[in-house]
């Protein structure tokens, strides 16, 4: 039988500290990496595009409402907000980047594009 693996893992909300991790993660040559997503919709948004589909609107407005109303945070990106990163240096230390805010967000966007550190991403 095959034992869990026991993973040490940093997080943080704050720029300051995810730009420490980053320097730390850049002394690697290799990371996995992770997004996890939610709808971007509030509950009132929905509720907002759902009576305005009774209004019975134009084709084109009617097929936005009802992809905006389907969608799942496994859907389309444009219906989702980035609300995680996670970056493994290996099998059993991670980072946990927690994006409530667009500094944090840009920050970490900015260096996964621009890193020269080759990258294996879940679900590519």
């Amino acid at each position: 039988m095959l034992d869990t693996i026991q993973v040490n893992y940093k997080h943080t909300r704050n720029a300051f500290m995810a730009n420490k991790f980053l320097n730390e993660i850049q002394q690697h040559d290799l990371i996995a990496c992770d997004f996890e997503v939610a709808i971007k919709y509030t509950e009132a948004e929905l509720q907002t595009f759902k009576d305005e589909l009774a209004t019975d609107p134009p084709k084109l407005r009617r097929i936005e409402l009802e992809s905006k109303l389907a969608a799942t945070a496994l859907d389309h990106a444009s219906h989702c907000r980035i609300t995680h990163c996670s970056i493994a240096t290996n099998d059993h230390t991670a980072y946990v980047f927690i994006i409530d805010n667009k500094k944090l967000l840009d920050l970490v966007l900015n260096f996964l594009v621009t890193t020269t550190i080759k990258q294996v991403w879940h679900n590519a």
